[in-house]
């Protein structure tokens, strides 16, 4: 049987489960059910558990389920702080969807398993919803949309992130064609009302220590999951309720001594300083590969244990949940935790670093980079964030990368660059004082002989990895300016064509001002800005690339969101309403036609060829439909574009301006869907004297008339010869003009040739 067929079959008899079994598919899903994904929570008696009854969420879980029934929107996002509760919701929803949704099915998205094209596969076929909880920690999300379009049935993705990765998940989303209109904003998971809190409080302290409920609410009202492990610590006599009375040391101590319980409950097989040990180590690099033989040896020398002793304290740690697994990955369970580990082991309650984020990172910068400085960026984010004050935890982080880099051959330079890629959104300013470096003191350091009989690098090499890192940069808009302007220096003279190169620098300019989907209109304004500013350069048009390549993609239409898929390219087409970007486009053609009449003649042409862009009618694009509403809402504009050029035509005294305005207006004086356009395009030609310094101009610039004298068919086989003989008829007319002008034939030639 066909395999789809067959999936099919064993799937409606026996269950995915079976269906996997029977045909052999991997055992490894980046896809598990709720009950697998919530298990490791559902112990009453650990400290950390789903077991509560929900409270104050009712808004979440209700909008949740209207989302999942809604016809138009495919995306929900779920934003919310550590602690705060988003994975109870995530909990509540899954034990409320069977009854909700008749016919769907709910899967969440294992971490630690990479998603490939062959996950679609493991997910039924019928209609489902995908769970992604901290999304903004996985790099697969544009595979992940992209096998949800793929399936037949309606595959709907629920991405929960924290605060700070919020922007990074935005990002990705449009890197993967998600249409703004098919995303819901969930309501952001806020603080619960102290009565709320005083709710949740009693579930945790039981009947005996319920009287403290007030109080455990007063500590801990912004962060439920301390106000959880807190009142049971509180029943179990593990805190003195005095503590009550000082807000940040009870929470402190909550999760400390939450800490100390998981510790003390593997002291009989963990050496409890072993395990501290570990655990801060976790925190900072986690997730902890278990198919990483070489990182497991740095781990296990970092802990001064060896490997064999390591992996029995993980296996132990898993077993009672500290630590959860995910595929080949393991994770300190929950995250708050972790959170609070790496702050206790890097600042100091003064709030002084302690050194051990340098360390760790000194240690295991080789060997996941990506990892710690992602764990150390968002610890980062989050004592900015509570303070002012805060220590800059990275300085010396940053320090020795930048002496690295400072130091370090063009390759080397290179290899580092790429890997500040995935960080750049979480540290735009540190990552883009690299850049400006970069650009300004190429390598002296020569590079190693062997690699260099394979390929010489050069400081071009590391200038190529720039205007990519700088597109990450800008994810955060208010580096919008400072990335413009590097990127036109490192574009404006490159040779490169724009559209075969993604890394050219006036190329990544354009994708930044082109409308997109899931793209906010914020960011072309703020594109404007530095556009007008760099309009006001005189100098700015004298480049090998103009300011306008950049201008032009804020002028379209319609468009489609483009990337790669594996070998594969996908595409999404859209459509624009006037009325979303009309600022913009006024913007926009201001620039224009204030070009038009400068004394480049370069510039004036370059100018006529954007407002030539913009006069076009909407143009659908694989297979889009273009109505007859689309195409009216345009009108207005196109009559104002019209009215520029019919000003140019009526000032300008070159030749080659005017020539060029009968070309821009050839197919809309005589194809255009609009009466008015074709009647206001004519009569801008038809107004145009036929001076002979004009047609002396047409002639040599097309002397074969291949747009305005073609052959005519009627005439069969001699439209070609009188084709001929009309245009040798009209040559012989201007040269007789031009030697009479000129009053002698040697004269006529100089004219000529000159």
């Amino acid at each position: 049987m066909a395999s789809q067929s067959a999936a099919k079959l064993v799937e409606g008899h026996f269950g995915t489960a079976w269906r996997k079994t029977f045909l052999s598919l991997p055992g490894l899903t980046p896809f598990v059910a709720p009950t697998d994904f919530f298990r490791p929570f559902l112990n009453g008696s650990a400290l950390f558990n789903h077991t509560w009854q929900l409270v104050g969420r009712s808004d979440h879980i209700r909008e949740t389920h209207e989302f999942i029934k809604s016809q138009q929107q495919n995306v929900a996002i779920l934003v919310g702080r550590g602690g705060i509760g988003k994975s109870k919701i995530l909990h509540a929803l899954a034990e409320s969807f069977d009854a909700e949704h008749k016919g769907m099915s709910l899967w969440f998205m294992a971490e630690g398993v990479s998603l490939t094209q062959d996950g679609a596969d493991q997910l039924p076929y019928e209609p489902c919803v995908v769970v992604v909880d901290d999304a903004h920690r996985r790099g697969d999300l544009p595979t992940l949309l992209a096998l949800s379009r793929q399936r037949r049935h309606a595959t709907k993705l629920i991405l929960s992130c924290r605060p700070q990765g919020i922007g990074y998940l935005k990002s990705q989303l449009t890197e993967g064609g998600v249409d703004v209109r098919e995303v819901v904003d969930l309501p952001n998971v806020r603080e619960l009302s102290r009565s709320e809190v005083t709710v949740l409080g009693r579930q945790a302290l039981g009947a005996e220590f319920e009287h403290l409920a007030e109080r455990l609410a007063e500590a801990t009202w912004d962060c439920p999951l301390v106000t959880v492990v807190g009142g049971q610590l509180l029943a179990q006599k593990a805190i003195l309720p005095d503590l009550l009375e000082r807000d940040e040391e009870f929470r402190d101590t909550v999760l400390a001594r939450f800490r100390d319980v998981l510790v003390g409950e593997v002291g009989d097989r963990v050496d409890p300083e072993l395990c501290k040990s570990l655990l801060n180590l976790i925190s900072a690099i986690q997730p902890i590969r278990l198919d990483n033989d070489k990182a497991l040896d740095f781990e296990a020398d970092f802990l001064g244990i060896d490997r064999p002793r390591l992996l029995l304290s993980l296996g132990v740690l898993e077993e009672v949940g500290v630590l959860l697994r995910r595929g080949n990955t393991l994770r300190i369970v929950p995250d708050v935790l972790a959170d609070h580990i790496l702050h206790q082991v890097s600042v100091t309650p003064q709030g002084q670093r302690t050194g051990y984020a340098d360390t760790v990172f000194h240690q295991f910068a080789s060997l996941c980079p990506t990892e710690v400085l992602r764990n150390l960026s968002e610890l980062d984010w989050r004592l900015r964030q509570s303070d002012t004050q805060a220590p800059d935890l990275l300085n010396d982080v940053w320090r020795s990368i930048e002496q690295e880099f400072q130091s370090a051959s063009s390759s080397v330079r290179c290899r580092i660059l790429r890997i500040l890629e995935d960080i750049a959104v979480h540290q735009p300013e540190k990552t883009l004082e690299l850049v400006e470096y970069a650009i300004r003191s190429p390598a002296i350091t020569a590079e190693d002989p062997e690699w260099s009989k394979v390929y010489q690098f050069s400081h071009s090499d590391v200038l190529r990895e720039l205007p990519m890192l700088l597109r990450r940069i800008s994810y955060t808009i208010d580096f919008i300016p400072r990335c413009f302007g590097l990127l036109w220096e490192l574009g404006r003279d490159d040779a490169r064509e724009l559209n075969p190169n993604p890394d050219h620098g006036t190329r990544v300019l354009a994708d930044l001002a082109s409308y997109d989907i899931c793209k906010p209109f914020v960011v072309s304004h703020f594109m404007l800005d530095a556009l007008e500013k760099l309009f006001e350069d005189p100098g700015s048009h004298e480049h090998l690339h103009s300011p306008l390549d950049i201008l032009d993609p804020m002028l379209a239409k319609t468009g489609h969101s483009t990337r790669s898929e594996g070998h594969s390219f996908l595409f999404r087409p859209f459509s624009l309403k006037d009325e979303d970007v009309k600022s913009i486009r006024q913007r926009a053609l201001s620039l224009v036609v204030n070009c038009l009449y400068s004394n480049d003649l370069r510039v004036s042409l370059r100018a006529l060829q954007s407002l030539e862009s913009a006069l076009r009618e909407p143009i659908g694009v694989f297979d889009m439909k273009i109505s007859d509403e689309d195409r009216e809402q345009w009108r207005p504009e196109q009559l104002e574009i019209l009215t520029y050029i019919g000003d140019l035509a009526r000032c300008s005294t070159e030749p080659v301006v005017l020539l060029r305005v009968k070309e821009v207006l050839c197919w809309h004086r005589s194809y255009s869907a609009s009466e008015v356009v074709r009647g206001r395009a004519d009569a801008i030609v038809s107004s145009m004297p036929e001076s002979f310094e004009l047609r002396l101009t047409q002639e040599l610039m097309n002397p074969f008339h291949s747009r305005d004298l073609l052959p005519d068919e009627r005439e069969g086989d001699d439209g070609y010869k009188r084709q001929q003989e009309r245009i040798e008829q009209i040559q012989r007319t201007l040269v007789a003009e031009l030697i009479n002008r000129a009053g002698d034939v040697s004269v006529a030639y100089r004219i000529l040739t000159d």
